[in-house]
């Protein structure tokens, strides 16, 4: 399962190769977008506040568009994944790929209430009060996180098959730590947490894409 999305299909923004450069461009683009308005910010501190919290206050718009915007091109990957290969293990892992864009999604059209001290002047810690929006939000994270390690499950079972066993290493390492990361109870270091969590999730997808552009790597006899 080294490379499975081909650039030979239909013309223009329907090829497989343009919706993989849409899974190519998901995690620059939003960790790019977050971590600059993080360190601008006024008032956010990066290691105090998770980045769900620059879709609060004036400019949160900002940041609602990014999670909206990294969550859709992932799920346009997915279907180049499913246009690719229409069956077996690529089909579940299009699926994953699929709920975990659409949690990105859900994360950036439900914000979080605030708390953790942003916007300037809230109290710190979690939210007093948990209204149904934040309550989306942790829903839509959690789908994220979760659906992409059954992705990773997936795609595990093929490099296994076809004795990739770098692939393998790199994305159960990926996977663990993900999920250890994002979803570890408590509000120690979650800033942080939630940030590593975040690029652990990222680097896998944009390698992913990458693999399904390299036209030299031959196609596994699992594909």
């Amino acid at each position: 399962m080294e490379a499975d999305v081909r650039t030979a299909t239909t013309g223009g923004l329907g090829s497989i190769g343009a919706l993989a450069i849409c899974g190519l461009a998901a995690g620059p683009l939003f960790l790019s977008s977050s971590i600059i308005q993080g360190l601008s910010r006024d008032g956010f501190d990066l290691a105090h506040q998770p980045v769900s919290f620059l879709s609060l206050g004036q400019l949160g718009w900002m940041e609602r568009s990014t999670f909206i915007a990294a969550g859709a091109l992932v799920v346009t990957f997915a279907i180049g994944i499913l246009r690719a290969r229409g069956q077996g293990g690529h089909r579940l892992e299009a699926l994953f790929l699929l709920l975990t864009g659409l949690g990105v999604i859900i994360a950036g059209l439900f914000p979080p209430d605030a708390g953790f001290g942003y916007p300037v002047g809230t109290p710190d810690g979690r939210p007093e009060t948990i209204t149904y929006h934040s309550h989306m939000h942790g829903l839509g994270f959690t789908l994220s996180f979760v659906s992409f390690v059954l992705a990773c499950i997936v795609n595990i079972r093929f490099a296994a098959r076809n004795h990739a066993w770098r692939r393998v290493t790199y994305t159960s390492v990926s996977a663990l730590a993900a999920l250890a990361l994002a979803l570890t109870p408590g509000t120690s270091g979650i800033a942080i947490r939630n940030l590593l969590a975040a690029v652990i999730l990222w680097a896998w997808i944009t390698q992913r894409a990458y693999i399904s552009l390299d036209p030299s790597r031959p196609r596994a006899a699992a594909d």
